[in-house]
């Protein structure tokens, strides 16, 4: 593999960051940072034969992986000339059987095995699946994943992180800045994020409502959404 081990050490050493700012596209943002280091940290000896394959577990075509990959790509290719890159969709967030996982591993394996230098994971279920499913397929293969959940896992010899966090206390007091007579905050997530957001946020919101709104009904959700004033603040 054309990857220095020396270098991957000192990535290792440098690879948990704490991002601070969250924003509307800052997952985007971070990844291509951690891209960015990585890239200047590994030796590519052999730039013809270099591959990345970026995993994400949604459904092909959606808008936000799908730009998230198109910045990737743009971005591996001016750092690393002649760097070709795949691509799998894994649509895992959707309940599917046991037969359709796999299958998956089946594709994944018989496509990529000893092809690729580098893995990439956008999200915790395509991490989750190539740990679980795929890393003993790849076994000297390193991987790049983001890691929103926070939690501080063991990691193998090549698995590298980027932990963020969102850090919705700064965003509150620049709301409130803004808008002082701020009464009303509505969260949409899952039950960790709405969990973080209670958190992080009881010693500052004074008489500010919090309102959980990810576990209603779709339906129900999008109209509360639709119904939000100017002054709400909504976190998603």
């Amino acid at each position: 593999m054309a990857i220095s081990v020396e270098y991957l050490a000192k990535l290792k050493h440098c690879s948990k960051l704490n991002i601070k700012q969250y924003q509307e596209n800052s997952i985007l943002n971070v990844l291509l940072i951690l891209i960015a280091i990585f890239s200047g940290l590994v030796s590519f000896s052999s730039v013809a034969s270099d591959r990345v394959l970026i995993l994400n577990g949604y459904v092909d075509g959606l808008p936000f992986p799908r730009r998230v990959k198109e910045s990737m790509r743009d971005q591996l290719e001016q750092l690393v000339p002649g760097v070709v890159i795949h691509s799998q969709s894994l649509d895992i967030y959707r309940p599917k059987s046991e037969d359709y996982k796999q299958l998956l591993v089946e594709l994944i394996t018989n496509t990529y095995q000893d092809q690729i230098d580098l893995v990439i994971a956008l999200d915790p279920l395509a991490f989750e699946f190539y740990r679980d499913r795929l890393a003993s397929e790849f076994d000297s293969v390193p991987l790049l994943f983001s890691n929103d959940r926070g939690k501080d896992g063991e990691l193998s010899a090549l698995e590298y992180e980027l932990l963020i966090r969102p850090n919705l206390l700064e965003t509150l007091r620049i709301a409130k800045h803004h808008y002082p007579e701020l009464k009303d905050l509505y969260l949409i997530g899952d039950e960790y994020n709405q969990n973080l957001a209670d958190e992080n946020l009881k010693d500052d919101l004074g008489d500010i409502e919090i309102h959980h709104l990810g576990g209603l009904p779709l339906e129900e959700m999008r109209n509360r959404v639709k119904s939000l004033t100017r002054g709400d603040l909504l976190f998603f």
